[in-house]
């Protein structure tokens, strides 16, 4: 058995983005290099699973340059995603999967303003306590 991407959540870069159908079922597969290997997305367009397939898309268009037209949807090749990864088995064979798409986020140090604000609003949800844990810390300073 060759070694299996551990599940968990990883930088990637898609290196192809491919429409199709699988038994009369509309699809999308994105293909992405994540640390050297390649892993797959699978989505589908049906009335069940569209909206999710659609978010992902959305997420993983981190240059916004589909702006919701698939026919544009060769403009993904390239783009930075973060995306979990998780196993799936079929029929006795696990494998890893891209299994949500997370976009490229790119994180903002909140100012002392919204830090104070978020922290007299967590205050106040728990009851005016500090601590919600078993340690009695705070697992973020405030």
């Amino acid at each position: 058995m060759s070694d299996i991407k551990p599940e968990g959540y990883y930088k990637a870069t898609i290196k192809d983005i491919e429409l199709h159908e699988v038994n009369d079922k509309e699809c999308v597969t994105i293909t992405y290099d994540v640390e050297g290997q390649t892993l797959f997305f699978d989505g589908y367009f049906t009335p069940a699973a569209e909206q999710y397939t659609w978010e992902a898309l959305e997420a993983a268009d981190t240059g916004k340059t589909m702006n919701g037209d698939l026919e544009k949807i060769d403009t993904l090749v390239g783009n930075e995603n973060d995306v979990t990864v998780r196993h799936k088995t079929h029929e006795g064979n696990t494998r890893a999967i891209v299994r949500f798409i997370n976009g490229a986020r790119k994180r903002k140090t909140l100012s002392s303003g919204r830090r104070a604000a978020l922290a007299a609003r967590m205050k106040t949800k728990l009851g005016g306590s500090t601590s919600n844990n078993a340690g009695g810390e705070v697992p973020f300073n405030v």
